[in-house]
C-alpha cells in the first residue's frame, strides 16, 4: 500500500513538474503584440482548387508555415470553431504564419460567406469560399491533405512542407497555437 502511494506521489509530482513548474518549449517563442488588422465582407474572394494549391506551394517556397481551415455554413461545430480560428489568425498577424480560411459550401457565394461571418466582430483572415469544385479533394492530397468530407477541418502545414497537425471537429485555441509556435520553433532552431 505504501509503494502504491509512493506511486502515486512520483507520478504527481511528475505531472506537476511537466505542466506548471518546468519551463514549455512554447515559451521561447515571442509573438508580437498583433496589430489588429481586419478584413471586411468586400475582402470576400472566389477560389479554385488551383489557387489555394499554389498559395500552399507559394509558401513553401517561402519557407513559411501555412494553416488551412475548410467550414461549411451549415455545420455547428464549424460556428464553433470560426472565432477559435479568427481569433489565432489575430494573434499571429505578426508572424510569417499564412492562415487560408475556405467556406466548401456546394452553393457557395459571397452572401453565404457573409452570413456565416456575421457574428464576428472582426474578421482577421481573408475570408474565401470555393467555386469551382472540380478535383478539389485529389488536389489537396497532392499536399497529404485528406479531409474525408469531415468538416471543419483544419491542417497545419510547416516550413518544411511537411504536415504538423491535421484534424477534424472543434479543437480548443491552446492546442491549435502550440502546434503553430512549434512551428515557428523550428525556424528559429535552423538559424
Amino acid at each position: 500500500m505504501v509503494v502504491f502511494i509512493a506511486l502515486i506521489a512520483a507520478i504527481f509530482a511528475i505531472l506537476v513538474w511537466n505542466f506548471f513548474l518546468k519551463e514549455s518549449p512554447y515559451s521561447k517563442i515571442e509573438i508580437k503584440e498583433s496589430n489588429n488588422i481586419s478584413y471586411n465582407f468586400d475582402n470576400i474572394k472566389p477560389v479554385s482548387g488551383l489557387e489555394i494549391l499554389n498559395e500552399i506551394e507559394q509558401n513553401e517556397v517561402a519557407g513559411t508555415p501555412v494553416l488551412i481551415h475548410l467550414y461549411t455554413s451549415w455545420c455547428r461545430v464549424c460556428k464553433k470553431q470560426l472565432p477559435v480560428i479568427n481569433e489565432i489568425a489575430r494573434k499571429f498577424q505578426n508572424t510569417d504564419l499564412n492562415v487560408i480560411f475556405v467556406m466548401i459550401d456546394k452553393n457557395a457565394n459571397k452572401e453565404l460567406v457573409m452570413k456565416s461571418l456575421d457574428g464576428l466582430e472582426n474578421i482577421y483572415f481573408e475570408p474565401q469560399y470555393l467555386n469551382d469544385r472540380g478535383g478539389f479533394k485529389d488536389i489537396l492530397k497532392t499536399k497529404s491533405i485528406n479531409f474525408k468530407n469531415r468538416i471543419p477541418f483544419t491542417a497545419l502545414i510547416g516550413r518544411n512542407s511537411n504536415i504538423i497537425a491535421k484534424f477534424s471537429g472543434y479543437k480548443k485555441e491552446k492546442y491549435i497555437e502550440r502546434k503553430i509556435i512549434k512551428s515557428l520553433i523550428k525556424k528559429e532552431d535552423e538559424n
